[in-house]
């Protein structure tokens, strides 16, 4: 029997030009995507979606629950769901925590959208390999961290300005 239900890439980030940017692009990619303004809609969508989530692309700075801590939410529901995090403003120490986690990969802010791209889809054909918050947390094993191929994760201090983009498709 056929799954009914398309795999869908989550995408949350609660600046709303960049979520409908992301989002506009994988759809125009061909990917079906859901779109959570922060972690609380993130965590609903979540637990009600009955198709597969293989990737959500998680800003790592946001009010309320966190990039990081809603990447452990998830993982306790969905094990296999891989994480791209993506950040325009994150201390070192953030970064070097995204870093170690597996699978997991780093977009800084500003992207062009073949980056994107090319790490959505990098992402998605790597091999799946099952992650374990507890291991996480507690720090016992460090196994080594997926990154986006080409991108550096130089990121700019303070917040970025969104400058309004024409973007040319086709």
């Amino acid at each position: 029997m056929p799954n009914r239900y398309k795999p869908a890439i989550l995408v949350v980030d609660d600046e709303k030009p960049i979520r409908k940017f992301i989002s506009l692009t994988l759809r125009r990619a061909g990917y079906a995507v859901l779109e959570a303004e922060g972690g609380l809609q993130a965590m609903a969508i979540v637990l009600s979606h009955p198709g597969e989530i293989p990737l959500a692309v998680v800003d790592i700075v946001m009010p309320g629950i966190g990039g990081l801590d809603l990447a452990n939410q998830i993982a306790m529901d969905r094990p296999m769901t891989k994480i791209l995090y993506i950040s325009g403003h994150a201390d070192s120490v953030t970064v070097d925590s995204v870093t170690r986690r597996n699978p997991a990969a780093l977009l800084p802010k500003p992207f062009r959208i073949p980056q994107l791209l090319v790490c959505v889809r990098e992402m998605l054909q790597s091999p799946q390999s099952p992650r374990s918050p507890r291991n996480w947390r507690t720090g016992q094993i460090e196994p080594p961290a997926e990154k986006c191929p080409d991108i550096s994760p130089v990121f700019q201090t303070g917040p970025l300005p969104i400058r309004p983009t024409v973007v040319k498709w086709g």
